[in-house]
Formats: structure tokens, sequence, C-alpha cells
């Protein structure tokens, strides 16, 4: 992969830092690559080889190049956290994910850190990141180091928020009131960034299950000429962490002499962050956690798993008439009855029950349960737990699996 033409320039109100990316082995089209934000923070954004190295290392892993030649310098800190990256994600997944070895025409360097030190957060509108800028905003003074000044917003990574060509910032404008608001609240600058760096690979598993660490973390190298450390908020804790896009383990790796890169907080329950932002009213008023990008003027359609689980939650706690990006203000059993609980999310379903059960929700919590009963009815399918496991198991030892397909087949049968 060469990486060609790290260039800023100004395009009416915006800035936009690009460069060419070629694939050298894999037989793909080239990708001018972008990174662009409003013009009050042009001063802010540099091209920093740095950010395209971690943009193009995961793709270029997953795709087969062999190397990666750009323009330098590049940091010598990161480069050894790209290996880590690599290994770790090729231990948790496994092959043929190997390193790619990286080649910067001007030499490897370190950057300065910025002084004085300066700290941000992404910032989603979702629970996850209001709940770490509540946290950061509680424990340290404003003028404290480590107190959050910046927000950065990435837009363009999911569904219908991808940017095109000639308007990327366009269609963030929906959201853009909402998180100013809570931005103005907190005392932090909010920078919106467009990118199409999901065009190096636009498969949303990898995106999640690998790449979405690096992919945001490339956004913030682009101003660590006046960040010194810059966090993501964990979307997990302890009890359910599994290997994932971001993770306490991998996002450190993408981290420079000048950036530290930092996931926090880990320790807290979903339904913990939740909790404690109902003491936030304009939080709960701006929250956002819907990735079905509905139509203006909501954020949230309310019909998905994910804006039903923290609808849920905030009937719970009683603030759901309160999240103005919801477009309704109560939850009755058969909504949660039309959603998908998969074993994946059904932890997080199950730490409803108590609170449910608390404010007297019985019969949403009755619905809860349902739901969890099906949800573990399919966790032991794919496990082969219990008696139908055993059976399916001596099915395919003694029977090649052929009982399983007869069943299927007259179970076709009798729905015709």
């Amino acid at each position: 992969m060469r990486i060609r033409g790290i260039s800023k320039e100004s395009i009416g109100h915006r800035v936009r830092v690009s460069a060419r990316v070629e694939w050298e082995n894999a037989p793909r089209p080239p990708v001018d690559l972008f990174f662009e934000t409003e013009a009050p923070f042009d001063r802010d954004m540099a091209g920093d080889a740095n950010a395209f190295l971690v943009a193009c290392i995961l793709p270029a892993m997953r795709h087969g190049e062999e190397r990666i030649a750009l323009e330098g310098p590049v940091c010598p800190r990161l480069c050894e956290g790209l290996s880590t990256a690599v290994k770790l994600l090729r231990s948790w997944f496994g092959p043929p994910r190997r390193e790619v070895r990286i080649e910067p025409a001007r030499g490897f360097r370190s950057p300065l850190p910025a002084r004085p030190a300066r700290s941000a957060l992404f910032f989603t509108g979702g629970v996850d990141s209001l709940h770490l800028l509540w946290r950061n905003k509680l424990d340290y003074p404003q003028t404290h180091s480590e107190s959050f000044q910046d927000a950065l917003a990435v837009f363009g990574f999911f569904g219908a928020d991808r940017p095109d060509a000639a308007a990327p910032l366009a269609s963030f404008a929906a959201a853009h009131a909402a998180f100013s608001e809570v931005a103005e609240d907190a005392g932090v600058r909010l920078i919106p960034i467009a990118t199409n760096v999901t065009q190096l690979e636009p498969d949303f598993n990898f995106l999640a299950e690998e790449f979405l660490s690096a992919a945001l973390c490339s956004t913030a190298h682009l101003f660590s000429g006046g960040l010194s450390s810059i966090s993501l908020a964990s979307g997990r804790n302890v009890r359910l962490l599994i290997p994932r896009g971001t993770h306490p383990l991998l996002d450190p790796c993408f981290s420079t002499g000048a950036l530290d890169v930092r996931h926090v907080g880990i320790e807290f329950s979903r339904l913990d962050r939740l909790r404690e932002l109902c003491q936030w009213d304009t939080a709960i008023r701006n929250l956002v956690v819907c990735l079905n990008s509905p139509p203006p003027p909501l954020l949230n359609c309310g019909r998905c798993e994910k804006c039903l689980r923290t609808m849920t939650a905030l009937a719970a706690f009683g603030r759901l008439p309160d999240a103005r990006q919801f477009p309704r203000h109560e939850v009755v059993p058969e909504m949660i009855e039309s959603v998908d609980v998969t074993p994946q999310v059904a932890d997080y379903w199950r730490d409803l029950l108590g609170p449910l059960r608390e404010k007297g929700c019985r019969d949403l919590a009755d619905a809860v349960d349902r739901k969890l009963a099906s949800a573990e009815r399919t966790r032991q399918w794919f496990d082969d737990a219990g008696w139908r496991g055993r059976v399916r198991r001596l099915d395919r030892r003694i029977l090649g699996g052929r009982a399983l397909e007869l069943r299927r087949r007259l179970g076709n049968v009798e729905k015709r």
C-alpha cells in the first residue's frame, strides 16, 4: 500500500486533510481518504502521517498488503503499538492476519507532546460517552490537565451517516444541535469531524470487531499538536468483556509519543452509567443511542433493540418522558416482545429486571423475562446444551446429521 500526497486545503467553510491510498497487492481501487472539519478548527488540524497510518494499517492487514509506504516521519512508539495490535487481533480471530511492514519516507521520529497538556474524548451522544464526560467533570476541576477540554464527534461510520463528496457535514446537522447543547453545558469545545475512512473497508462486522478504535483514533492524530490524550468510552464492563474493535488492550496500541489513547470506564455497567446520567438533565434530553440514522428531527428510531433497551431502562428510572430524542415516552410489553433479544445482548436486558420490579413495572419485567428465556434457548441451541444438544451431537456422530435435516424438511412441509 502507498499513501501519497498528504495535504490540507480549505473548502468553503470547511477544512480538509486528505491523501491518496493505493493498494499494491490487493486488486482494489484507490481511495481518496479524507478527514474534514469546520473552518474555526483550521489551526488545530494538521496533515499528520501517523493519522493516515493508523487509518490504513488494519485494512492493509486484512487484504494482504505487505507494506505501507508513506510520507513521514512516523512515530516509533506507534509502530510498536501497531505490531502489538496485529498480534492481538490474530490471537483473537486467527490467521491470515499478519504484520504489515511500515516504510516512512522521512524515517521514524517521535512527535513532541502538547504543552500545556490538553485532554479530549470521542463523543457520540450515547450513554457511554456521556457518562465518561459526566464522570470527568465530577472528578477534575476545569483547570486540571485531565479535565476534558475538547469533544471529538466523528461522523461518517454508520448507515446514512456516511458522508458524500459534495457535503460531508450536511446530514450531521441534525445531531449537531443536540451535541452542542451538551458540550456547552459541560464546558467543552465540540469538534465535528467527517471522514470516509470506512471506504478502506466497508464491511460493518470488520469495523465493529477489529477496526473501530483505529478508525476513530486516526482522526485524533490530526489534532495531536494541541492534544496530549484522547479517551474512548468503554462500551462494556469487566463482566461482559469480549474481543471487539475497541478494547482496553487494543485501544492504547494506537498511541504516539505525542498522544495517549485511553480506554476508560470499564468498571461501570451500562445500567450504572445510565443511572448516574439521570442526574444530568441535559444529557437525558439529548441522548442518542440509535444506529439506524432515522430522518430528522428525532435522532433515535425508538424501534431497534438498542433504542428499546435504553427506553426501558429510562422508564425504570422515571426519566423516559424527558428523553426528547425518542419518538415515544412510554414502553409497553408489546414493544419489548417485538425486538430480537440475542444471547449477545441478553445480559444488558437481565440487568433491567431489578429496576423494573422496584419501579413496579411488572408487566415490562415479565416481557423481559420471556425474551431472556427465548435468548437462553437460542444460546443452548448454538452451544448444544441440554438434552436437545445431546441428541444433536449423537445425530451428528452416528447419523451424520441426517435426523436433524429430516426434521427441518418435515417442518417446511407442514408450513406449506
